[in-house]
């Protein structure tokens, strides 16, 4: 981008513009993991080469770490998507700030596998911790599949295909199964604990549960980073009984508890240590088992 001309990066957005329009599939990502301010100008100018071809496609921007795509780009008329990028182990703080703003947003990069010292848990928990935040997603990496075995500089593994079936990969087809047997899009982050009420641990520390509602109260879904004793007030979801369900996201097993009457607080533990999400249900709603349609 610093080598080219304002005229040459023009040029540049109308050709990828008009190359990828009819495709249904694309979010365009301006920049490159890094401050745009330097080459501001320029990639302004690529963003009006792709919108003179492509006029439908939703936009957001890969800055630098420990920023938002508005950090950069806030008064910007074509950011319609805003993204969280950190390497700051509470991403729920990053993603609570984001829900602030007017733009839904995504967790565009955190630790990746065998990178960053990321261990399994770390990889779920800043992946639960966002969309249980608010965000409409967010994006795994594992290193070498995101070089393609290109480059020893970033991690020592190699066979990009065998990492397809990690336990990062793994537990990600989880968050998946998980979050699509249930409404994930109608949660509402339990950010004053009027459901989860105790047991959610200090915010802003890495061990913090974060907690989510439907705007129908029929689920809520909460993500413990380690097991501990913790309190939820049943009346705050619909129906009269409530089914409690432990859900291993390592594993994509549940176990269902107990059925509980919704009219107070109750203890609950999981069922031994490790990370767990707990899901309370709304019995009378009939939903699948969690992580099964």
């Amino acid at each position: 981008v610093r080598r080219s001309s304002a005229a040459e990066m023009r040029a540049w957005g109308r050709y990828v513009g008009e190359r990828y329009a009819s495709f249904p599939n694309i979010v365009w990502l301006i920049g490159g993991d890094a401050d745009p301010t330097p080459v501001k100008s320029k990639l302004t100018e690529l963003v009006n080469g792709i919108r003179e071809r492509d006029s439908v496609h939703l936009m957001s921007a890969h800055d630098a770490p420990e920023s938002f795509a508005t950090s950069h780009w806030e008064d910007a008329g074509w950011l319609t998507i805003n993204n969280v990028y950190t390497y700051e182990p509470p991403v729920y703080a990053w993603a609570l700030e984001a829900r602030k703003q007017t733009r839904p947003f995504f967790l565009a990069e955190s630790a990746y596998e065998n990178e960053h010292d990321a261990t399994p848990q770390r990889l779920r928990a800043q992946a639960y911790w966002a969309v249980l935040s608010g965000a409409m997603g967010h994006i795994f990496g594992n290193c070498p599949i995101w070089h393609f075995d290109s480059s020893s500089k970033f991690c020592d593994q190699r066979g990009w295909r065998s990492q397809l079936n990690s336990p990062g990969s793994k537990s990600m087809q989880v968050l998946r199964a998980l979050f699509l047997s249930r409404a994930w899009h109608d949660l509402v982050p339990d950010t004053d604990h009027r459901t989860l009420t105790a047991g959610f641990g200090e915010d802003g520390e890495s061990d913090y549960a974060a907690a989510a509602l439907t705007v129908d109260r029929s689920t809520l879904i909460a993500y413990l980073p380690s097991a501990r004793q913790i309190s939820v007030d049943l009346s705050r979801l619909s129906g009269s009984t409530i089914n409690v369900t432990w859900f291993d996201p390592a594993k994509g097993t549940a176990q269902r508890e107990s059925t509980l009457t919704a009219n107070s607080s109750v203890t609950l533990s999981p069922p031994r240590a490790g990370d767990w999400i707990l899901i309370l249900d709304d019995s009378a709603r009939g939903f699948p088992a969690p992580g099964f349609n």
